[in-house]
């Protein structure tokens, strides 16, 4: 093995269990290569009895590749036959080692007791572009399933509308999902088995919530506009602002923190467009 540091070298004894956190490209895998091979040739440990687990193939691959370097390595600088052979027979059996993903490891478990397991021993690991087909698929069905219930549909629509469309809010979905484990945990704040009002509820508070936190100027930024829509009322009496007066009263009026913002949305809409700009830079030219 290659020089290493203190503190990979502490890292390397095998006597005791250890934890190691380190930056990027600091040697970690390098340690442990270094300590698997410790094991096969002084803890005489046979090759599939160890479990060298990673987050990735290519780590996989990379840990797999420096593990047989280092064999190569000593088996090319020993002079002792014996250790040669015995070298040359774990490079050999390193086929048979469990260094891969834990989704491989666990894969190979469950096929080797799979009728324990009570599974199809042909079964298959979903790869990543076949989960992401998945999880659209699944999306898009408690969507439609949504839309065509009478009593979810106007809440879905509102939430749609306020994610701007069903693509921001299918992306918002992937992410909540992905975050399960945070999501979880989010749950379990909540007594007993909340009903989906309660956590509904309770989510546009913590929503409503964080929004003010993020735009802390956000009404009297409304309120300067409201005032810049009015002189342009008073200069042109423009049916672009008429429209938007109409949202932002049912903007003031509205008494649920979606239906504020979904006049609020409808207003911005009206902003962006040409036909306002157009309009307020005739009234102020004017």
């Amino acid at each position: 093995m290659s020089t290493l540091t203190n503190q990979q070298k502490l890292a390397s004894g095998l006597d005791n269990h250890i934890l190691v956190t380190a930056n990027a490209g600091s040697g970690k895998t390098r340690v442990l290569a270094g300590r698997f091979v410790d094991a096969l040739l002084n803890e005489n440990v046979k090759v599939n009895d160890l479990a060298a687990i990673t987050f990735t193939d290519k780590a996989a691959s990379e840990l797999y590749a420096k593990i047989r370097l280092e064999l190569t390595t000593l088996y090319d600088s020993t002079e002792d036959v014996a250790l040669k052979n015995r070298i040359n027979y774990l490079i050999k059996d390193l086929i048979n080692s469990n260094i891969s993903t834990i989704h491989s490891f666990c894969s190979g478990i469950l096929k080797e007791y799979a009728v324990e397991a009570g599974i199809d021993p042909g079964f298959t690991l979903v790869d990543e572009r076949s989960a992401r087909d998945l999880l659209n698929n699944s999306i898009d069905k408690v969507i439609n399933d949504s839309l065509a219930d009478s009593s979810l549909n106007p809440m879905i629509k509102k939430v749609i509308r306020l994610f701007k469309g069903t693509g921001n809010f299918k992306n918002a979905q992937i992410e909540m999902i992905r975050n399960r484990k945070r999501m979880m945990t989010w749950l379990n704040n909540f007594s007993g088995n909340p009903d989906s009002t309660t956590i509904y509820q309770h989510s546009l508070y913590k929503i409503e919530e964080f929004t003010a936190i993020l735009f802390p100027t956000l009404e009297l930024q409304i309120s300067r506009l409201e005032e810049l829509n009015n002189f342009i009322l008073e200069q042109s009496d423009s049916p672009y602002a008429k429209d938007g007066r109409v949202y932002l009263e049912s903007y003031h009026s509205a008494t649920s923190f979606l239906e504020r913002y979904a006049h609020l949305s409808s207003f911005l809409q009206t902003i962006n467009s040409k036909r306002w700009f157009r309009t307020e830079k005739n009234a102020i030219s004017s």
